[in-house]
């Protein structure tokens, strides 16, 4: 809805009202530095970001070979003229002083060319926010859940409703590391650090996919392939990002490399076989504190552990069948008087929902 008013609003001033003095010379003045390019490349791409919320909810989605690649190319399609034909209107109606000196440019806009309809944006914006704050969460839960059910982390987050199949420990996990994660800085810092790692994580990605294509390694049955030139042209502009951003804004870099090298330091210490799962009293004591977690989180959330598909990925979890047999009595007992709305304390994020519309 309220993209549909942006729009309308800024074509009929564009086609019938013919304003069209702000769109001459509306590069003048620009600055072609590559750390500001780059800063302002990552503020873009962080709005077309929703592609990769079906690469975390991959397991959830049928037949994902047909529509997974169905899904990225219309839904990309469709949010890129979208997109462009807001920042159009945007910039038919403001000027660039205008624009760069708003904290809400769709209240600007509204507040220039709507009258009193201006005060019913922001009730707009907050329902747009709701949809990106609930795809965030599902992500978020989704890959957090998984790593605690494959080992990678404490298997006390892969706990799941049984009822609704949700996985609340992992959301509970997500939502407090997210407002922890809210005091670091403004939107817009926040913005710099999340994407200079995201975009380092998917060269890493992209750099393993490259030496599992060219060395011909073993794949799922049902992996999708895609022609050898699309990541190898994703790993390039991957690393020119990270490598101009590294160069030009360290400042911003390095608290990205701090959250990388914490990510290499906390596997390697907790995870690698040479480190401290090698030693018997790590492994007894960290088994026994992860199994009285567990306790504690089935109770609260009245759900289950979830151990994985296969026997295989079931042994190495650490969380024992006979702790979670025993939770089951306790879960079942007192579910009418415990339960736990994860989804309740999302609203404690709004503080950080300010972005840019």
């Amino acid at each position: 809805m309220a993209t549909a008013i942006v729009i309308g609003t800024g074509f009929y001033f564009l086609i019938f009202k013919a304003e069209t003095g702000n769109l001459e010379n509306m590069f003048y003045n620009s600055t072609w530095k590559p750390g500001k390019l780059v800063t302002a490349l990552f503020a873009g791409l962080y709005s077309y970001d929703g592609w990769d919320i079906l690469n975390f909810g991959v397991e959830e989605i049928e037949n994902p070979r047909r529509t997974m690649p169905l899904a990225i190319i219309i839904g990309m399609t469709m949010i890129a003229i979208f997109f462009l034909a807001i920042n159009l209107s945007y910039f038919v109606v403001l000027t660039v002083a205008q624009i760069e000196a708003s904290d809400a440019v769709a209240v600007s806009f509204a507040q220039a060319k709507l009258g009193k309809f201006q005060y019913i944006m922001p009730f707009f914006i907050s329902i747009i926010l709701i949809g990106s704050l609930n795809s965030m969460l599902f992500v978020a839960s989704r890959y957090l859940h998984s790593a605690g059910r494959h080992g990678n982390l404490p298997s006390f987050i892969s706990c799941t409703n049984k009822f609704h199949d949700s996985p609340r420990v992992a959301l509970f996990v997500h939502i407090i590391l997210a407002m922890g994660f809210s005091f670091a800085g403004n939107l817009d810092q926040l913005i710099s650090y999340v994407s200079f790692a995201s975009w380092s994580q998917r060269a890493f990605t992209m750099l393993a996919l490259l030496y599992i294509r060219f060395w011909h390694l073993p794949v799922h049955p049902n992996a999708m392939r895609t022609p050898i030139i699309l990541p190898i042209l994703f790993f390039i502009i991957c690393v020119g990002l990270v490598g101009v951003t590294i160069g030009q804004n360290f400042s911003d870099a390095a608290v990205g490399i701090g959250i990388i090298v914490g990510g290499f330091l906390v596997f390697f210490i907790f995870m690698w076989d040479r480190a401290l799962p090698s030693r018997e009293w790590y492994r007894r004591n960290a088994s026994v504190a992860n199994e009285k977690i567990a306790i504690v989180f089935q109770v609260l959330f009245n759900g289950m552990i979830d151990l994985g598909g296969d026997e295989e990925e079931s042994e190495e979890n650490v969380q024992s069948s006979s702790v979670i047999a025993s939770n089951e009595k306790i879960s079942n007992g007192i579910y009418d008087n415990v339960g736990m709305d994860s989804f309740s304390l999302a609203s404690a994020l709004d503080v950080d929902s300010k972005k840019k519309f």
